[in-house]
């Protein structure tokens, strides 16, 4: 649910910088699909030198991008921001599927890859009532807030996880 802030809200925090209209923004989105293909390639290689680490570094890596999101309204930072993202999202994704169908039996591996893409769809449909209900109760509902809070709650789980 915390990565789907990102989309929602992006060209209206480019917007609110003027750091572009909406076809900038979605060059800028299209920087996160691009990191997210190079970790496909990376991956192998990621794998192998995070080790039982991974998961946390590119949580790290991603709270990095949402730090630079919310610290740095310019338009080269969002972009390497984005690919960040991008990169450290698309390296631990696969990971969640690979998990949930180690631990099941061949029968039950489709049950259970269902149920873990239904759960990514409803934490993608949660995202915008859940950026408002952060924003109201913070009462700050501007993006960069937004983004900060992201990269918090990502830095604190990645944190928990190297513990």
């Amino acid at each position: 649910m915390l990565f789907f802030i990102l989309t929602p809200i992006l060209a209206l925090h480019m917007k609110n910088n003027a750091l572009g209209d909406v076809r900038i923004a979605g060059i800028a989105l299209s920087c996160s699909t691009i990191g997210g293909f190079a970790s496909g390639f990376a991956l192998p290689v990621t794998k192998r030198v995070f080790k039982k680490y991974l998961v946390p570094v590119m949580l790290t890596a991603m709270s990095a991008g949402f730090l630079v999101l919310s610290w740095f309204p310019i338009s080269v930072a969002v972009f390497a921001a984005l690919l960040l993202i991008g990169f450290a999202n698309r390296s631990v994704y696969p990971l969640f599927f690979l998990k949930a169908t180690e631990r099941t039996t061949p029968g039950e591996s489709v049950k259970a890859t269902a149920f873990l893409s239904a759960m990514i769809y409803l934490g993608q449909f949660s995202a915008p009532p859940f950026q408002r209900f952060v924003g109201v109760l913070s009462g700050r509902p501007e993006t960069g807030f937004l983004y900060l809070f992201v990269a918090l709650v990502t830095l604190t789980v990645a944190l928990a996880l190297f513990a």
